[in-house]
């Protein structure tokens, strides 16, 4: 029988990457995926604050892209690992070991959410130019960005999970391809970042000192934030896939 630990006899197994993968791929996958979307969330931002969406070069929208990976990558690359385990330990109490039911993605979504409030409050905080200390300031003085970010959170979350059940359906619909596969993938990420999007607006404004206007204020930017969730939501996936995500089986002979 084969054992899991990645050095054996002082020198590397040959499943060493195959066991350090599933930890370190969500975090690498995510670093990558926001790099070219990443100006969508600041133009979103720009729009929610009823301002002019700023001018950047292709080159300038990369860098600020690139800046950001070190936060956001950390941050959903934890929220993915967290959520899969809290996921685990939930499915075992419903009683169904095998697949999540949507109580317990809903569930691990907002756990998750109220988790990584404080990095997320960061996060949205780069997108209009503010410093982690003046994110952080804005967040402890003003307890209602906690409750946003977690309504956004669960909505984010929850539709990365159930891309891939909403794919299974559309698998068996449309047939089995990439396209088929990109394409509900997309959507997920969309929907639920609409579904999310009054939250975040409310947790733009706040931050920044401002008031909600009105009802239809909320969605301002919403289209533009659709867009940059749903090609994240593909780019994490494409390069998840790049790397093995399945942990060395224990009891394989």
């Amino acid at each position: 029988m084969s054992s899991s630990n990645p050095v054996q006899n002082g020198q590397p197994s040959e499943n060493v990457w195959s066991y350090y993968a599933p930890y370190l791929a969500p975090p690498a996958a995510a670093s990558a995926a926001i790099v070219p979307v990443y100006y969508g969330f600041i133009a979103k931002s720009a729009q929610q604050m009823g301002e002019p969406i700023p001018r950047m070069s292709p080159l300038e929208a990369i860098k600020r892209g690139c800046q950001a990976t070190p936060k956001i990558g950390a941050t959903i690359g934890v929220q993915m690992l967290t959520q899969d385990a809290v996921e685990k330990v939930l499915n075992q109490y419903a009683g169904n070991r095998e697949k999540p039911s949507f109580f317990t993605m809903l569930a691990s979504a907002a756990v998750v959410g109220a988790a990584s409030a404080p990095f997320l409050a960061v996060f949205n905080g780069d997108t209009t130019g503010q410093s982690v200390r003046e994110s952080l300031r804005s967040f402890r003085a003003n307890p209602k960005q906690g409750g946003a970010i977690i309504s956004r959170e669960i909505s984010f979350l929850f539709a990365l999970r159930i891309s891939g059940p909403v794919g299974e359906v559309m698998k068996q619909r449309y047939g089995d391809n990439q396209a088929v596969q990109y394409s509900s993938i997309f959507m997920s990420g969309a929907i639920g970042s609409l579904i999310g999007h009054p939250a975040d607006t409310a947790l733009t404004l706040w931050q920044n000192g401002r008031k909600i206007e009105n009802i239809r204020h909320l969605m301002r930017g919403g289209p533009m934030k659709a867009v940059a969730v749903g090609g994240f939501a593909v780019g994490y996936n494409m390069l998840s896939g790049v790397i093995d995500f399945k942990t060395p089986d224990k009891n394989k002979e």
